[in-house]
Protein backbone atom coordinates (compact mmCIF):
# COMPACT_ATOMS: atom_id res chain seq x y z
CA UNK A 1 0.00 0.00 0.00
CA UNK A 2 0.92 3.70 -0.67
CA UNK A 3 1.17 4.63 3.15
CA UNK A 4 2.38 3.11 5.57
CA UNK A 5 0.46 1.59 8.48
CA UNK A 6 -0.76 -1.61 9.87
CA UNK A 7 -0.98 -4.32 7.79
CA UNK A 8 -4.83 -4.56 6.42
CA UNK A 9 -6.39 -8.40 6.44
CA UNK A 10 -5.65 -11.07 3.83
CA UNK A 11 -8.33 -11.10 0.98
CA UNK A 12 -10.97 -13.19 1.53
CA UNK A 13 -10.59 -14.93 -2.06
CA UNK A 14 -7.15 -16.08 0.24
CA UNK A 15 -9.58 -18.00 2.79
CA UNK A 16 -11.04 -20.55 0.76
CA UNK A 17 -11.67 -21.48 -2.79
CA UNK A 18 -15.82 -22.11 -2.10
CA UNK A 19 -18.04 -18.80 -2.04
CA UNK A 20 -19.65 -18.77 1.06
CA UNK A 21 -17.13 -17.47 3.46
CA UNK A 22 -15.80 -15.10 1.15
CA UNK A 23 -19.03 -14.12 0.96
CA UNK A 24 -19.33 -13.98 5.32
CA UNK A 25 -16.37 -12.57 5.47
CA UNK A 26 -17.16 -9.79 3.07
CA UNK A 27 -20.67 -9.01 4.79
CA UNK A 28 -18.95 -8.63 8.16
CA UNK A 29 -16.38 -6.34 6.66
CA UNK A 30 -18.89 -3.97 5.60
CA UNK A 31 -21.14 -4.41 8.46
CA UNK A 32 -18.40 -3.54 10.44
CA UNK A 33 -17.03 -0.73 8.26
CA UNK A 34 -19.22 0.30 5.70
CA UNK A 35 -22.19 1.18 7.23
CA UNK A 36 -23.37 4.54 5.57
CA UNK A 37 -22.12 3.44 2.45
CA UNK A 38 -24.46 1.01 2.35
CA UNK A 39 -27.34 3.56 3.39
CA UNK A 40 -25.79 6.57 0.87
CA UNK A 41 -23.83 4.67 -1.53
CA UNK A 42 -20.87 6.85 -0.59
CA UNK A 43 -17.71 6.48 2.15
CA UNK A 44 -17.68 8.86 5.04
CA UNK A 45 -15.15 10.50 6.09
CA UNK A 46 -14.69 12.39 8.83
CA UNK A 47 -12.61 15.50 9.68
CA UNK A 48 -11.46 15.94 13.60
CA UNK A 49 -9.45 18.65 14.12
CA UNK A 50 -10.48 22.24 15.71
CA UNK A 51 -13.05 23.88 14.45
CA UNK A 52 -11.79 25.76 11.63
CA UNK A 53 -8.71 23.82 11.06
CA UNK A 54 -9.68 21.43 8.90
CA UNK A 55 -9.43 23.25 4.87
CA UNK A 56 -6.19 22.63 4.62
CA UNK A 57 -7.02 19.18 4.88
CA UNK A 58 -9.69 18.93 2.92
CA UNK A 59 -7.84 20.90 -0.31
CA UNK A 60 -5.32 18.20 0.11
CA UNK A 61 -8.50 15.53 -0.59
CA UNK A 62 -9.95 17.33 -3.31
CA UNK A 63 -6.25 17.17 -5.00
CA UNK A 64 -5.75 13.33 -3.91
CA UNK A 65 -9.06 12.20 -5.15
CA UNK A 66 -8.45 13.94 -8.19
CA UNK A 67 -4.91 12.76 -8.69
CA UNK A 68 -6.20 8.76 -7.30
CA UNK A 69 -9.38 8.80 -9.95
CA UNK A 70 -11.53 8.93 -7.06
CA UNK A 71 -14.84 10.76 -7.83
CA UNK A 72 -16.22 12.76 -5.12
CA UNK A 73 -19.73 11.81 -6.14
CA UNK A 74 -18.95 8.46 -3.91
CA UNK A 75 -17.35 10.54 -0.87
CA UNK A 76 -18.86 12.55 1.66
CA UNK A 77 -16.24 14.80 3.90
CA UNK A 78 -17.91 15.78 7.33
CA UNK A 79 -16.22 18.11 9.78
CA UNK A 80 -16.60 16.61 13.21
CA UNK A 81 -14.20 18.54 15.80
CA UNK A 82 -13.32 16.16 18.17
CA UNK A 83 -10.45 18.80 19.89
CA UNK A 84 -10.62 22.44 21.46
CA UNK A 85 -8.06 24.35 22.78
CA UNK A 86 -7.55 26.48 25.30
CA UNK A 87 -5.03 28.28 27.52
CA UNK A 88 -2.13 26.52 29.51
CA UNK A 89 -1.23 27.38 33.21
CA UNK A 90 2.05 29.06 31.06
CA UNK A 91 0.24 31.02 28.91
CA UNK A 92 0.29 34.64 31.49
CA UNK A 93 3.65 33.90 32.20
CA UNK A 94 5.04 33.91 28.41
CA UNK A 95 2.84 36.82 27.42
CA UNK A 96 4.61 38.73 30.39
CA UNK A 97 8.06 37.29 29.53
CA UNK A 98 7.60 38.72 25.47
CA UNK A 99 5.74 41.65 26.56
CA UNK A 100 9.45 42.50 28.18
CA UNK A 101 10.90 41.98 24.46
CA UNK A 102 8.59 44.33 22.71
CA UNK A 103 9.69 47.91 21.95
CA UNK A 104 9.34 50.06 25.27
CA UNK A 105 9.39 46.49 27.39
CA UNK A 106 10.87 47.40 31.02
CA UNK A 107 13.21 44.02 30.79
CA UNK A 108 11.83 42.88 33.68
CA UNK A 109 10.37 39.29 33.20
CA UNK A 110 12.17 36.52 33.07
CA UNK A 111 12.13 36.77 28.96
CA UNK A 112 14.79 39.43 29.33
CA UNK A 113 17.58 40.34 31.85
CA UNK A 114 20.10 43.74 31.50
CA UNK A 115 21.83 42.14 29.18
CA UNK A 116 19.21 41.04 26.57
CA UNK A 117 16.99 38.11 26.21
CA UNK A 118 17.31 35.01 28.26
CA UNK A 119 16.39 32.65 25.29
CA UNK A 120 18.18 32.25 21.59
CA UNK A 121 15.74 30.86 19.82
CA UNK A 122 12.00 29.43 20.35
CA UNK A 123 10.93 26.19 19.24
CA UNK A 124 7.55 25.72 17.53
CA UNK A 125 6.26 22.41 17.31
CA UNK A 126 2.78 22.70 15.99
CA UNK A 127 0.38 25.24 14.27
CA UNK A 128 -2.01 25.75 17.62
CA UNK A 129 1.67 25.99 19.41
CA UNK A 130 2.52 28.88 16.84
CA UNK A 131 -1.16 30.34 17.07
CA UNK A 132 -0.75 30.63 20.55
CA UNK A 133 2.46 32.03 20.46
CA UNK A 134 1.79 34.62 18.19
CA UNK A 135 -1.26 35.67 20.32
CA UNK A 136 0.55 35.71 23.71
CA UNK A 137 2.85 38.01 21.50
CA UNK A 138 0.79 40.27 20.10
CA UNK A 139 2.30 42.71 17.86
CA UNK A 140 2.84 42.93 14.13
CA UNK A 141 6.37 44.03 14.52
CA UNK A 142 8.79 40.43 13.97
CA UNK A 143 9.82 39.22 17.07
CA UNK A 144 13.72 39.77 18.23
CA UNK A 145 14.40 35.67 18.96
CA UNK A 146 14.84 33.25 15.96
CA UNK A 147 11.67 30.64 15.59
CA UNK A 148 12.45 27.80 14.79
CA UNK A 149 9.71 25.09 13.50
CA UNK A 150 9.07 21.50 13.46
CA UNK A 151 7.38 21.46 9.79
CA UNK A 152 5.32 23.47 6.87
CA UNK A 153 2.37 23.13 8.48
CA UNK A 154 4.02 25.26 11.71
CA UNK A 155 6.07 27.44 9.53
CA UNK A 156 2.93 28.62 7.18
CA UNK A 157 1.47 29.89 10.77
CA UNK A 158 4.57 32.17 11.15
CA UNK A 159 5.02 33.54 7.86
CA UNK A 160 1.44 34.13 7.22
CA UNK A 161 2.21 36.51 10.52
CA UNK A 162 4.52 38.20 8.61
CA UNK A 163 7.56 36.70 10.62
CA UNK A 164 10.35 34.39 9.31
CA UNK A 165 11.44 31.09 10.33
CA UNK A 166 14.94 30.44 11.15
CA UNK A 167 15.21 26.77 10.94
CA UNK A 168 13.06 23.69 9.76
CA UNK A 169 14.12 19.95 10.26
CA UNK A 170 13.77 17.33 7.33
CA UNK A 171 11.38 15.73 8.95
CA UNK A 172 8.41 17.46 11.01
CA UNK A 173 9.01 15.62 14.52
CA UNK A 174 10.76 16.18 17.56
CA UNK A 175 13.08 13.45 17.72
CA UNK A 176 14.59 15.24 14.31
CA UNK A 177 14.08 19.19 15.21
CA UNK A 178 16.07 17.64 18.73
CA UNK A 179 18.37 16.13 16.58
CA UNK A 180 19.33 18.12 13.95
CA UNK A 181 18.60 21.51 15.46
CA UNK A 182 22.32 23.41 14.85
CA UNK A 183 24.10 23.69 18.03
CA UNK A 184 25.44 27.43 16.63
CA UNK A 185 21.89 28.73 17.64
CA UNK A 186 21.54 28.01 21.27
CA UNK A 187 22.39 26.96 23.60
CA UNK A 188 19.03 29.14 25.68
CA UNK A 189 15.54 27.50 24.11
CA UNK A 190 12.14 28.49 24.64
CA UNK A 191 9.94 26.03 24.24
CA UNK A 192 6.38 27.04 24.18
CA UNK A 193 4.05 23.73 24.09
CA UNK A 194 0.76 21.87 25.03
CA UNK A 195 0.78 20.43 28.54
CA UNK A 196 -0.07 16.84 26.62
CA UNK A 197 2.99 17.19 24.67
CA UNK A 198 5.16 14.36 25.28
CA UNK A 199 9.44 15.54 27.16
CA UNK A 200 10.44 14.19 23.81
CA UNK A 201 11.68 17.42 22.61
CA UNK A 202 13.80 18.88 25.66
CA UNK A 203 15.35 15.72 26.53
CA UNK A 204 16.39 15.41 23.26
CA UNK A 205 17.90 18.80 22.65
CA UNK A 206 19.27 18.84 26.74
CA UNK A 207 21.30 15.93 25.90
CA UNK A 208 22.93 17.75 23.28
CA UNK A 209 24.00 20.81 25.53
CA UNK A 210 20.85 22.95 24.83
CA UNK A 211 18.92 24.39 27.72
CA UNK A 212 15.50 24.45 27.66
CA UNK A 213 12.47 26.39 29.01
CA UNK A 214 9.02 24.88 28.48
CA UNK A 215 5.94 26.72 29.15
CA UNK A 216 2.71 25.12 28.63
CA UNK A 217 0.85 27.92 27.31
CA UNK A 218 -1.90 25.42 25.96
CA UNK A 219 -4.06 22.54 26.48
CA UNK A 220 -6.11 19.89 23.68
CA UNK A 221 -9.19 18.47 25.27
CA UNK A 222 -11.84 16.26 23.80
CA UNK A 223 -15.04 18.69 22.78
CA UNK A 224 -17.23 18.53 26.25
CA UNK A 225 -20.53 18.14 24.70
CA UNK A 226 -20.68 16.91 21.64
CA UNK A 227 -23.80 17.41 19.81
CA UNK A 228 -26.40 14.78 18.89
CA UNK A 229 -25.55 15.07 15.02
CA UNK A 230 -21.88 15.10 16.00
CA UNK A 231 -22.79 11.78 17.84
CA UNK A 232 -24.64 10.16 14.42
CA UNK A 233 -21.84 11.31 11.90
CA UNK A 234 -19.27 9.46 13.79
CA UNK A 235 -21.59 6.62 13.95
CA UNK A 236 -21.77 6.76 9.94
CA UNK A 237 -17.51 7.08 9.46
CA UNK A 238 -15.82 4.71 7.88
CA UNK A 239 -12.34 6.59 7.29
CA UNK A 240 -11.51 8.99 10.57
CA UNK A 241 -8.66 11.54 9.82
CA UNK A 242 -6.84 11.65 13.12
CA UNK A 243 -4.14 14.79 13.51
CA UNK A 244 -2.98 14.22 17.22
CA UNK A 245 -3.40 11.77 19.59
CA UNK A 246 -5.88 14.66 21.42
CA UNK A 247 -7.87 13.74 18.45
CA UNK A 248 -7.92 9.91 18.54
CA UNK A 249 -8.66 9.81 22.20
CA UNK A 250 -11.19 12.34 22.50
CA UNK A 251 -12.98 9.98 19.17
CA UNK A 252 -13.03 7.25 22.01
CA UNK A 253 -14.36 9.29 24.51
CA UNK A 254 -17.41 9.78 22.30
CA UNK A 255 -18.00 6.97 20.06
CA UNK A 256 -18.04 2.85 20.04
CA UNK A 257 -17.12 2.71 16.49
CA UNK A 258 -13.33 1.90 15.38
CA UNK A 259 -13.09 3.05 11.73
CA UNK A 260 -10.29 3.41 9.70
CA UNK A 261 -7.73 5.37 11.29
CA UNK A 262 -5.92 7.60 8.65
CA UNK A 263 -3.06 9.40 11.04
CA UNK A 264 -1.13 12.47 10.11
CA UNK A 265 2.01 10.60 11.39
CA UNK A 266 3.54 8.27 13.82
CA UNK A 267 2.42 10.04 17.31
CA UNK A 268 -0.94 9.67 16.08
CA UNK A 269 -0.96 6.82 14.69
CA UNK A 270 1.43 5.62 17.83
CA UNK A 271 -2.60 6.58 19.56
CA UNK A 272 -4.62 4.72 16.99
CA UNK A 273 -3.07 1.49 17.86
CA UNK A 274 -3.33 1.92 21.45
CA UNK A 275 -6.66 2.44 21.13
CA UNK A 276 -7.41 -0.57 19.58
CA UNK A 277 -8.27 0.97 15.75
CA UNK A 278 -7.92 -2.42 13.39
CA UNK A 279 -7.09 -0.55 10.34
CA UNK A 280 -4.72 2.66 10.55
CA UNK A 281 -2.65 4.11 7.52
CA UNK A 282 -0.50 7.10 8.18
CA UNK A 283 2.45 8.44 6.31
CA UNK A 284 6.43 8.01 6.53
CA UNK A 285 6.77 11.59 6.54
CA UNK A 286 3.96 13.49 8.41
CA UNK A 287 2.18 16.92 7.17
CA UNK A 288 -0.55 17.29 5.11
CA UNK A 289 0.09 15.90 1.69
CA UNK A 290 1.22 12.68 3.10
CA UNK A 291 -2.22 12.31 5.56
CA UNK A 292 -4.12 12.91 2.58
CA UNK A 293 -2.44 9.96 0.44
CA UNK A 294 -2.55 7.94 3.64
CA UNK A 295 -6.75 8.37 3.45
CA UNK A 296 -6.44 8.14 -0.29
CA UNK A 297 -5.41 4.40 0.52
CA UNK A 298 -7.94 3.98 3.10
CA UNK A 299 -10.32 4.90 0.70
CA UNK A 300 -9.06 2.46 -1.79
CA UNK A 301 -9.40 -0.63 0.89
CA UNK A 302 -12.37 0.05 1.68
CA UNK A 303 -13.50 0.29 -2.14
CA UNK A 304 -12.15 -2.44 -2.82
CA UNK A 305 -14.04 -4.47 -0.27
CA UNK A 306 -17.00 -2.99 -0.47
CA UNK A 307 -16.87 -3.65 -4.46
CA UNK A 308 -16.12 -7.47 -4.12
CA UNK A 309 -19.28 -9.93 -4.82
CA UNK A 310 -20.01 -13.31 -3.63
CA UNK A 311 -18.77 -15.78 -6.19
Amino acid sequence: MSASGKQQPCHAKSLARGGFILCLFICCFRTMTTSFAEISGRLQIALTRQEGENGKLRHALEKAFEHGGIPTTSINVVDIPCIEHACGKDFASLEASLAALAPGGDGKHSGESHSGPSWDLVTLTSPEAARVFLRAWGRSSPLPIPLVCVGKGTSSVVQSAGMSVAFEPSLANAETLAAELPLNMGPRVLYPASDKAKDTLEHGLAARGFTVERLNTYTTRAVQQPTPEMLTLMRRTDVATFGSPSAVKAWMSHAAKHPVAACIGGTSRDAALAANFPHIYSPSKPGIAGWADATLAAVRALNSFSSSTCL
